[in-house]
Parts: structure tokens; C-alpha cells; sequence
């Protein structure tokens, strides 16, 4: 036991002598300004030395141009109102092009329905008799001579030349209203949004309310309320790109 007790202590020396001599080099080293990794290793402080610099790091990141101007509660305001106009076209062009497909599809119905009820040539093609003027023409538009269709004993529920067309009419400005809806939302409201979005360069209170003011003028006419349209028919621009040019410094 005397044995085991002396070598403990001879040990315990050893530890002690040791940390002394860490602590003297980890003081020389400080003192010369080298680093104090040996001191942040020795007792443990590697977290709190990272979270430090972190925090360093973070403060010496700069706001961007757009952030700083949104801590002003006016400028803030500004943006927010035209942010939420933006997002209300979005959402009306999503409601217009979704009652346009609704009306796409029962007009292409109704054409299927009358050239199933039309009457069919020998050929196979299908004609329309007109009930104004009594001359006929086939699904296509072409005008047939009387020797054509002479023979040609009528339905009474044949569908009209007029009718025909009526619906073929429907179906080709629906078809061109959603064409102007998809152009309205991918080159006016997604320009506008890009920007309004923009991190270094962004727009003023000013700049904001002359672009909502053309992002109105470029509004297709279907879409306008009648209530609050006062924009003239020379400001009416619809189908062109909207043109931010002159925003962008």
C-alpha cells in the first residue's frame, strides 16, 4: 500500500508540474500576441471563442438598399399596398383564366354539337344553311354553288349558318382573351413584382405609383371594372410588355 500510495503522488506531482508549464507557455504566448489556442483548448472555451466570432461576423453583414428603406414605416406602407395590388391581379387573372376555360370548353361543345347535327355531303364534308340569306357554306367557310346542294333535303333542326359562326366567333375571342390574360400575368405583373423585388436598386414611393399607374393601363379591357376604369382608350395598351426602363438605374 506505501508502494501504491508513493507512486499516486509521484503522479500527482507530474500532472502538476505539467499544467504549470502549459500555463507558463499559454501566458508567453498571450503576452507575445501569437494566439490562445492552446489556453481555449485547456480549459474549454472553443464554443463560447466560435459563438463569439459568429456574432462578430453577423454585425459586420450590411442591409440591402431595399431592406433599409423598409424600416421606414412610410416607405414600408407604400410598398406593402402596392405588394397586395400586385398579388389582387394575380389573383383576378387566376379567376379570369379559370372562368375562360370553363367557357372555352362548353363553346367547344356547342361547336362539336352542331357539326354532329349538320348536314354531311357524300364527301363527308358538313354544311351550314344560312336562314338570312339562304346560301350555304361548309365548316370551313367556303361558299357552295346552289348545284352543290340542290339535292339536299333540310332538317328542321340543322343547325344554322349563323348559328355556326356565332359560336365560332365566341371561341376565337375567348381563346384571344386568354392569350391577353397569360401576356397580362407573365409580362406585366411578374415584371412589376421582379421589380419592386429588387434587393439594390429599389423603387420609390414615386417610382412605385407610376408603375402601378401603367400596370393599370395595361390591364386587359375584359378585366377592367367598370366602376373604377377611367383609363382612355389611348392609354389602353393591352398586349404589349410593360416597359420599366426608365426605373432602371
Amino acid at each position: 500500500m506505501r508502494g501504491m500510495d508513493e507512486e499516486f503522488r509521484q503522479h500527482g506531482k507530474e500532472m502538476d508540474t505539467r499544467h504549470r508549464e502549459g500555463v507558463r507557455e499559454d501566458l508567453g504566448r498571450e503576452t507575445a500576441g501569437i494566439d490562445d489556442a492552446g489556453r481555449i483548448a485547456r480549459h474549454g472555451l472553443s464554443e463560447n471563442a466560435k459563438s463569439t466570432r459568429a456574432k462578430k461576423s453577423g454585425k459586420q453583414k450590411q442591409l440591402s438598399a431595399l431592406q433599409t428603406l423598409l424600416l421606414n414605416p412610410a416607405y414600408r406602407a407604400a410598398y406593402d399596398d402596392f405588394s397586395n395590388f400586385l398579388d389582387d391581379e394575380d389573383t383576378a387573372i387566376v379567376d379570369a383564366l379559370t372562368r375562360n376555360t370553363r367557357e372555352i370548353d362548353a363553346l367547344r361543345a356547342a361547336i362539336e354539337d352542331d357539326l354532329s347535327r349538320a348536314v354531311t355531303l357524300s364527301n363527308g364534308t358538313r354544311i351550314f344553311r344560312s336562314t338570312e340569306t339562304g346560301s350555304v357554306e361548309n365548316e370551313s367557310g367556303r361558299k357552295l354553288k346552289p348545284e352543290e346542294y340542290a339535292h339536299i333535303i333540310w332538317p328542321d333542326d340543322a343547325p344554322s349558318l349563323e348559328e355556326y359562326k356565332a359560336n365560332q366567333e365566341k371561341l376565337k375571342q375567348l381563346e384571344q382573351d386568354r392569350a391577353a390574360l397569360i401576356h397580362y400575368q407573365t409580362q406585366v405583373i411578374d415584371t412589376a413584382k421582379e421589380r419592386l423585388s429588387d434587393e439594390d436598386n429599389p423603387l420609390s414611393i414615386e417610382e412605385m405609383k407610376e408603375v402601378k399607374r401603367q400596370v393599370e393601363a395595361y390591364r386587359p379591357d375584359f378585366m377592367k371594372d367598370k366602376a373604377q376604369d377611367q383609363v382612355s382608350p389611348e392609354q389602353t395598351t393591352t398586349g404589349a410588355d410593360l416597359d420599366l426602363g426608365s426605373f432602371k438605374r
